[in-house]
C-alpha cells in the first residue's frame, strides 16, 4: 500500500523531526516508518492528530470507479481495489490461526 505520509508532511510544512517531537518519538523513528514500515491505523490516527489533518489524507486518492477502499484487520491496513482483493483478503484471514 502506498501512503502519502511525506506528501502530507510537506503539504503541512512539518518535518519528520517536528512530527516526532509532537508525538514523543525520534525523527529516525518517523523516517524509518515512512520509508520501511507499514504504520498501523492507530499510528496513522496519532500522526493525523499531531499534524492536524484527516487520516484519509495519508492514502492515495481513490479511483472513483469500481470497488476501492481500505480494510483494517488486527492493526494492519489493506488497500482494496476490487472484489477479488476482498475475497483474497478474506481467505487469508480465514487461513490464519
Amino acid at each position: 500500500m502506498n501512503l502519502r505520509i511525506q506528501e502530507v508532511l510537506d503539504q503541512y510544512n512539518i518535518s519528520a523531526a517536528e512530527l516526532g517531537r509532537r508525538i514523543g518519538v525520534s525523527r529516525a523513528s518517523i523516517t524509518n516508518t515512512i520509508n520501511n514500515g507499514n504504520p498501523g491505523a492507530q499510528m496513522l490516527i496519532k500522526w493525523a492528530d499531531a499534524i492536524g489533518c484527516k487520516i484519509s489524507e495519508f492514502f492515495e486518492k481513490p479511483n472513483t470507479e469500481g470497488t476501492t477502499g481500505y480494510i483494517e484487520h488486527n492493526g494492519e491496513v489493506y488497500k482494496i481495489n476490487s472484489i477479488t482483493d476482498i475475497e483474497k483478503l478474506l481467505n487469508e484471514i480465514k487461513e490464519k490461526p
